[in-house]
């Protein structure tokens, strides 16, 4: 298999969208704060609630597609979800990588854009006057991801990294068909009873994400330090997961019963 060096590969990756400049990414994310929490509410203050079922429908069908995208067409690549407990030295470390971490550089950049898509949801909500959902836990985790897959793109770029994308859009796949499921009226009442279940593999999936994060910063495995980051925000996302699951399916259920 050819390789190619660790300056190759930056030089490949900076003249990729969003990659050359953090002006780009931190404009959308502050463009997205003015629309959540300023224009958008301001926008619908005197308007009533739009419809868009058909629109949420296509935008959950392409969710799902290009999320099994970078699955499949890593796993095609001879990417394995065994790897959770394997540990890959970073290519910057070692100067150069095979063709296969080259290749999943791609299909993070192409998870960062899935990523900054999602805020459509959030823009549907307002538009819905679903106010209640646009949360502190929802607007959080729509930018911290993103936020930390473009600075290991750009610093980063191996195996260790490239895994909380792959894991993260399997997941994705499973979530968006129960949204789109949950779309029509005549299937909710079998979707309200798995909602719990999506939300545990959520969470799930961030104890995953913060074993191999673990894995990645033991002594002896030369991967990037930057995943120090990632660890922090995933045990954040985990307590305001656990927080949110306590409080939906448990709270609620003790209030219903009294």
């Amino acid at each position: 298999m050819s390789t190619i060096s660790w300056d190759e590969r930056n030089a490949i990756v900076r003249s990729w969208a969003f990659t050359s400049s953090p002006y780009p990414i931190f404009s959308v994310f502050a463009i997205y704060l003015w629309i959540v929490y300023k224009s958008g509410p301001k926008f619908m203050e005197n308007r009533k609630p739009y419809n868009l079922t058909y629109v949420i429908r296509f935008y959950n069908i392409y969710q799902i597609l290009a999320c099994l995208f970078v699955v499949v067409k890593s796993h095609e690549y001879g990417f394995s979800f065994s790897e959770t407990w394997k540990c890959f030295e970073e290519p910057k470390y070692i100067g150069h990588m095979d063709e296969f971490t080259f290749i999943l550089a791609y299909y993070q950049w192409w998870f960062i854009f899935l990523r900054l898509s999602e805020f459509l949801e959030t823009i549907f909500f307002i538009l819905r006057k679903k106010f209640n959902q646009v949360s502190i836990l929802h607007v959080y985790h729509h930018i911290s991801v993103p936020l930390l897959s473009w600075m290991f793109l750009l610093h980063s770029g191996g195996r260790m990294a490239a895994y909380y994308a792959i894991l993260n859009s399997l997941v994705h796949v499973l979530m968006y068909g129960y949204y789109f499921l949950s779309s029509f009226e005549k299937l909710q009442k079998y979707t309200n009873i798995t909602k719990p279940f999506i939300t545990t593999i959520q969470i799930a999936q961030l104890f995953v994400l913060f074993i191999h994060s673990i894995v990645a910063l033991l002594p002896g495995c030369h991967a990037s330090k930057l995943l120090v980051l990632h660890l922090i925000n995933l045990g954040i996302l985990i307590f305001m997961f656990l927080r949110f699951y306590f409080k939906t399916y448990f709270k609620n259920k003790e209030m219903k019963v009294k």
